[in-house]
């Protein structure tokens, strides 16, 4: 491999223009050229573990369920509409304070 391609992979992969991979240190710049395949391959064993997945409903349960640990809790914001006017009041009293 020549040098020209694994700058334009590190560039590519990251997502950094020139400029951004110029300024990087040398070390850093050779740990992320080097974990490059190692997060392609992760990516690949995630999405080929769920197509295989894909092919049974107990393989899919197993994997949604996996999946849904993996992701844990997303706050999914107020259940209500109202204003809480107490708690509005007392953040505005503690931004006061400060």
């Amino acid at each position: 491999m020549d040098f020209g391609f694994i700058f334009c992979e590190v560039s590519h992969f990251y997502s950094m223009s020139y400029q951004q991979v110029m300024a990087m240190p040398i070390r850093a710049f050779w740990l992320m050229s080097g974990n490059i395949r190692r997060l392609r391959a992760s990516n690949d064993m995630r999405t080929l573990a769920v197509a295989a997945a894909a092919q049974s409903a107990d393989g899919y349960k197993e994997t949604h369920e996996r999946l849904v640990l993996e992701i844990g809790t997303v706050y999914a914001g107020p259940t209500s509409v109202e204003r809480d006017e107490a708690g509005f009041n007392e953040l505005k009293m503690m931004a006061a304070a400060m």
